[in-house]
């Protein structure tokens, strides 16, 4: 990437709680989930990661009208649909995911979703 990754306050909470919740589940050792907030930290500390104020308001909007079209056809999960929402709030063109469902869910919106 060539310009630091945005994050708001909702998806810097979703990197958190899956983090705590793989090493509720033994996924990871405390070791590895230590490591991971660390490097979240360290991240948003030297600019690798930049958090970005955003409207919520208006995200939640834009996330309603997603379900509308999108959720009787593609069954996507509530939190799924305001990630992409948020990120056409904030204006990006691209949106990371290793989330099958919720990628193609960008993608039906206009968003280039990777990897």
């Amino acid at each position: 990437m060539t310009e630091p990754l945005h994050l708001t306050s909702l998806n810097r909470f979703e990197l958190v709680n899956a983090i705590q919740l793989a090493l509720f589940r033994k996924m990871i050792p405390a070791s590895a989930a230590r490591a991971a907030l660390a490097t979240a930290k360290d991240d948003l500390a030297i600019g690798a990661a930049v958090l970005v104020p955003c409207d919520w308001p208006a995200a939640h909007g834009r996330a309603l009208q997603i379900s509308m079209q999108q959720s009787g056809g593609g069954g996507h999960r509530g939190f799924n649909i305001l990630h992409v929402a948020t990120a056409l709030e904030l204006g990006a063109k691209e949106f990371l995911t290793f989330d099958v469902r919720q990628g193609a869910l960008a993608r039906a919106v206009g968003l280039n979703a990777k990897p």
